[in-house]
């Protein structure tokens, strides 16, 4: 990992709507998939010049976890987290989801400024889905942004992380566009 990319994922490490302490961390083999059966969702070993860094497991059963991926020439750290709904409390919604997502990063964060936010449905894998979406800047050690998308599939969280130097936001805005439509989401 380039310097400051390790500093730039700091920003959502922390945050109790993603998991901090893993399980179990792994490399799978550069040429295979890791699938996360639960949800169905295939991790590639590349997608859209992004390469496969790290997975995550976060509980015994296999359920949350998060796939790492990087750009290292344009230094940008990109973080898949698929984990489950809260099947014990029906009104949480994806909104609630996302506020305390939301807030998280500002509690656990000092002197990080959103840019902005925003929601609405936006096709997906193919499918139109509610979509959250927040821009986030700080200083650590220099000047960077990060973004979090969360949406859903089925019974299960889909939350991105993305960050990147801010000198670079023009071309990473266009590289974790170009991952999302690339992305294999399933069915």
């Amino acid at each position: 990992m380039r310097p400051g990319l390790l500093s730039i994922s700091a920003l959502f490490a922390s945050t109790s709507c993603v998991p901090s302490d893993p399980w179990s961390a792994s490399t799978p083999p550069a040429k295979k998939d890791y699938v996360h059966a639960g949800s169905g969702f295939s991790f590639p070993a590349k997608v859209a010049g992004f390469a496969r860094s790290e997975v995550k497991v976060y509980d015994k059963v296999g359920d949350d976890v998060s796939v790492g991926y990087d750009v290292r020439s344009s230094r940008i750290a990109l973080t898949f987290y698929v984990y489950p709904k809260l099947k014990n409390q029906p009104s949480y919604t994806l909104k609630d989801h996302y506020e305390f997502c939301r807030s998280e990063v500002f509690r656990n964060h000092d002197g990080t400024k959103e840019e902005g936010h925003w929601s609405g449905g936006e096709v997906i894998g193919g499918k139109k889905r509610p979509v959250f979406r927040a821009m986030f800047s700080f200083d650590s050690p220099s000047r960077s942004n990060s973004e979090l998308f969360l949406t859903e599939h089925g019974d299960w969280y889909v939350l991105v992380r993305s960050s990147y130097p801010e000198s670079n936001a023009r071309i990473s805005t266009r590289e974790v566009s170009n991952f999302f439509a690339s992305f294999p989401w399933p069915d």
